[in-house]
């Protein structure tokens, strides 16, 4: 049976900006922080209030700054092992006991070999995994006084400086 479901994400609002690392993009961008009032739904009817989130999106690609985009290098290892343990079950099924299999059987023989060869080539080749913490180190905090999405001055205030016309606030990346 299919069921439809999802979450609704109602008054999406800017709450607060600050420069930061995009995987997406693979270099530093003006990211922006939303707050939205989440809603779990069923066949597009409404059923559960999840309450105030909120999220950081990349102020040019819209995605999650953070999330990676790209598979790892150990799980494309991982695969190749798989691949591998697959290609060789091949060889432990003898192809007198059904001679319909036969033909798919040899296949898997001579293929499954090559095609975990050409796996591994491709992941050795690969580019080794991007650090986030090092390319967050990179970035340099924002120091422009004016806010980024109507232009006003900003109004320093504590924790963080705000923008009096839309209320935006300037926040800083997180140490660590």
């Amino acid at each position: 049976m299919l069921i439809l479901h999802g979450m609704y994400h109602w008054r999406r609002r800017r709450v607060a900006y600050r420069n930061d690392y995009c995987l997406r993009c693979e270099v530093p961008r003006l990211s922006f922080q939303h707050r939205t009032f989440d809603v779990l739904h069923v066949f597009w009817i409404p059923l559960l209030p999840l309450g105030f989130w909120k999220r950081w999106h990349c102020g040019t690609c819209g995605s999650d700054p953070h999330a990676h985009v790209r598979t790892r290098r150990s799980l494309k290892w991982a695969g190749v092992g798989v691949l591998a343990l697959i290609s060789l079950s091949a060889w432990a099924v003898s192809p007198a006991e059904q001679p319909q299999d036969a033909p798919i059987i040899w296949a898997m023989r001579m293929c499954g070999p090559l095609a975990a060869a050409a796996a591994a080539w491709a992941t050795a080749r690969s580019p080794p995994d991007v650090k986030l913490a090092d390319k967050l180190r990179a970035v340099v905090p924002i120091v422009d006084p004016h806010c980024p999405v109507c232009g006003v001055m900003l109004f320093p205030e504590e924790p963080a400086w705000s923008c009096p016309s839309c209320g935006i606030r300037r926040r800083a990346l997180p140490v660590g």
